[in-house]
Order: structure tokens, then C-alpha cells, then sequence
């Protein structure tokens, strides 16, 4: 899966002038709201503003003392900018997709095909110009390393720094959570769990464990039984990079500890009744950090932007310029190819499939996904790509899809999700195009 980048375009202060004759307009920042503005009357200098007595208005925008603030909203597609006293506005210089028009006296209101970058406002009986002007934002990406996965967050930001705050505070917490339930430490809530586990017992756990449990048990009933985190022990007996078959008495000694049904979940209590289970959050927590990260960035003030973590991703917001992020998907069995490219405003994509860990093995391709009653990879699918709005809720749909095989289709056309699968034998379907 990639991000593919197309150049910004935004208006400076400067050219202003500029586009007042410019009936072309590129498609301008959406989100005013919670990022700087600046205005100034015509002929004033920034030092001058304190003495005409500019105060804020609660939108972001700026407006002179005696006069309200503008505020800007959301209608469907479009932005509407209003006044509550009559203005005459001129936007971007651009032509409007509606004119201005009083709704009721003393009041304006303008709808527009995008938020404005800039704008010139006049005041009746006023001789006086506002100008207000957007800050251009800039993509900024920060690749790094995350549950064995490369991994980027890519932010429009008005400085490095802006967009550095967001970037470190998701990728920490994504850390967080790596060192949480990582079943590669030994020093993780996960390992403290499966000791539980091992031996039998019970342990109480906190609240964010909860919620991933209880989310486990949703999966679990929802695909009657095949999404289980406790089928996780399999991979002991699956060891891809050894490149065999495993054997099968091995298989059929592990499926005996296999089973959501032989622990007890009374939240917060987890117990284990019966010794040798083991739990595996590998197909939760990946997805959970995505949806995580972008939360934090847009907490930190950067509302334009996706978190990509080893190609399941969630977008934080459009690109700077209301553009879509266009997001390849590979494919299946063609490396170097695309199965698809879908272009996203919101939501979040994931991806399940059989082909980045695997093994071939006398013509036959064995996958990482492990079905939990016959303890063996899944075979009618080769790859399912699901679009939710969060990433959590993608990824498990796209697993349990691959996980019922022959009938994931079916179950993934009743879901109600956007997706897109291809089959073993390169069968294709969906509606993610």
C-alpha cells in the first residue's frame, strides 16, 4: 500500500491582489477553524493592529472591534460563511458556486465549494478593508519502525514544529501500545496475561485491556467463532521463515488450547479455568494504534493528514488543499503491481491477505492466517481490503472475511462496508473501485 502526493496550493497573503481577477481557483484549505488567522483593515500595518483594536473571534477568524466575528460551517459538501450583519465579501477573488444573498436583515451568508483561504470583507459605511488570510499549511512525513511494520505519519502543518508536536505524541503512544501487547517481551501486560494463562487463574486487568477484550468477544460471536484471539498459539507450530509444512500431530495438540470459549471474561476479571491458553492481540491492536494515532494528532492541532502503519491506515483529515489521498493497494500476487487505487477523504483502509508472510510448498501457497479449527492457513482468498470508518473495524472485517473463505463475499456484501477481495484463482469482487 502507498500514499500517492500531489503539491499543495494555497493563497498567500501577498497574492491576494493577485486572484481577485481569477476565476480559477485551486481547491483551498478546509479547515479555518482551528487554525491561525491573521486581518488586517487595507493600509494598516501588523504593528497598527493593537491600536484599531482587533480582537479574536471564537471561530479563529479575526474581525476589527464594533463588528461580529464571521463563522464558518459545514453543510454537506460545501462551506458557509456568515456574517450577522450585512456584508459585502469578495472570496479568494475567485467566482462563488452561490452568491452572497441576505438571509434575514442584518445578516450575510455566502456558500461556498471550499473553505477560503483569504477573503476581502467591507462594512457598510465603512471605507475600510479586512483582509483575512489563511496560513498555507505544509505536508510534513515522518517515517519510522512499528510492530515489525515501516510505518508513516503524514501531516499538513504550518510549521515543522506544529507538525512534529502531532507526529511524536501518535508515534509514543504507538510505542505504548508495542510494549503493552507485545508478545515478544517478556516484560508486557500480554506476557503477564499468558502466564496467567499458562498455569491457570485469574488476573484483573485496566480499562483500555478491557475494551480490546470486549472488542475480541464482539469479533468472536459476530463471525461465530473464527475470529479467536486465542489462536494465536498456532504459531508455534507455523514457523514461516523455517519455509515447512508443520507437523500435523503438533497442529492437533495445539487446537486442544484453542478457544474463547474455555476462558471467563467478567470485565475486569479474565480468568482461565483451564491451564495452557494463550492469548494473541495481534489482529486488534495494530488497527487500534492507527485510530489512536490519529486521535492524537488531531488533539495536537492537525486536522490534515493519514497514519500508515504497515498499509492499514486511517486518514486524519483531506489533504491541505481538500484533495483526496490517493492510496495504492498491491497486489495479491503481482509485486510490483496495484490491484487498486482509491482516493479517500476520510475513514480508514485495511488490508488482509496471504502473501506477506507465507510459504510455497509443492506449487501450494500457505498463508499467515490460521483457521482456529483446523489449525491451518486459509485458502479461498488472497486478499480482502475493507474501508470503515475506523481502522479497528476494518481490519477485523477483512480478517474474519478471509477466515470464512468461500463464503467471505457473501458475508462482506452484507456487511454494509466498502471492500474489495480477489480469490486464489483471481477472482475479483466488491465495490471498492
Amino acid at each position: 500500500m502507498f500514499l500517492s502526493h500531489n503539491r499543495s496550493r494555497c493563497v498567500t497573503q501577498n497574492a491576494i491582489a493577485t486572484h481577485e481577477a481569477n476565476n480559477n481557483a485551486p481547491r483551498a484549505l478546509r479547515n479555518l477553524l482551528r487554525t491561525p488567522c491573521k486581518v488586517r483593515p487595507a493600509g494598516t500595518s501588523e504593528r497598527g493592529l493593537n491600536a484599531i483594536g482587533v480582537k479574536a473571534g471564537n471561530t479563529g477568524y479575526h474581525t476589527r472591534q464594533g463588528h461580529s466575528s464571521p463563522r464558518l460551517s459545514r453543510s454537506g459538501q460545501h462551506f458557509i460563511v456568515e456574517w450577522l450583519e450585512p456584508v459585502a465579501t469578495h472570496f479568494n477573488g475567485y467566482q462563488l458556486e452561490r452568491q452572497g444573498s441576505l438571509q434575514s436583515p442584518g445578516s450575510c451568508r455566502f456558500e461556498l465549494a471550499a473553505a477560503p483561504t483569504a477573503f476581502l470583507a467591507t462594512m457598510p459605511g465603512d471605507k475600510s478593508i479586512i483582509a483575512v488570510h489563511h496560513q498555507p499549511l505544509i505536508l510534513h512525513r515522518f517515517p519510522f519502525q512499528a510492530m515489525g511494520s515501516p510505518c508513516e505519519i503524514q501531516l499538513f502543518a504550518a510549521s515543522v514544529e506544529a507538525a512534529r508536536r502531532g507526529a511524536e505524541t501518535a508515534i509514543a503512544d504507538i510505542a505504548r501500545l508495542e510494549a503493552r501487547y507485545s508478545r515478544y517481551r517478556d516484560d508486557s501486560l500480554l506476557s503477564d496475561i499468558n502466564r496467567v494463562a499458562a498455569r491457570g487463574g485469574s488476573i484483573t486487568v485496566d480499562e483500555e485491556t478491557a475494551s480490546l477484550l470486549n472488542y475480541a468477544a464482539t469479533c468472536y460471536a459476530q463471525s461465530a467463532g473464527l475470529f479467536d484471539i486465542t489462536s494465536g498459539i498456532l504459531r508455534r507450530a507455523w514457523r514461516f521463515e523455517q519455509g515447512h509444512i508443520p507437523d500435523p500431530d503438533l497442529i492437533a495438540a495445539l487446537l486442544a488450547r484453542i478457544g474463547w470459549h474455555r476462558l471467563r471474561w467478567q470485565p475486569p476479571l479474565l480468568s482461565f479455568p483451564e491451564a495452557g491458553l494463550e492469548l494473541d492481540f495481534g489482529g486488534v491492536v495494530k488497527e487500534y494504534a492507527v485510530d489512536r494515532a490519529a486521535t492524537l494528532c488531531r488533539a495536537a492541532g492537525v486536522h490534515h493528514g493519514v497514519v500508515n502503519l504497515g498499509g492499514d491506515l486511517k486518514i486524519i483529515g483531506p489533504r491541505a488543499d481538500g484533495q483526496p489521498w490517493r492510496i495504492g493497494i498491491k497486489h495479491p500476487r503481482l509485486h510490483t503491481a496495484l490491484l487498486e487505487t482509491l482516493e479517500l477523504h476520510s475513514g480508514a483502509l485495511a488490508t488482509s491477505g496471504d502473501y506477506e508472510r507465507c510459504i510455497v510448498v509443492d506449487g501450494r501457497r500457505y498463508g499467515h492466517i490460521l483457521h482456529p479449527r483446523s489449525g491451518w492457513p486459509v485458502q479461498h482468498l488472497a486478499t480482502v481490503s475493507v474501508v470503515a470508518e475506523f481502522c479497528v473495524i476494518a481490519g477485523s472485517a477483512a480478517t474474519i472475511a478471509m477466515l470464512k473463505e468461500a463464503h467471505g463475499p457473501a458475508w462482506l456484501a452484507g456487511l454494509g462496508l466498502r471492500h474489495r477481495w480477489v480469490d486464489v484463482d483471481g477472482g475479483s469482487g466488491g465495490d471498492l473501485v
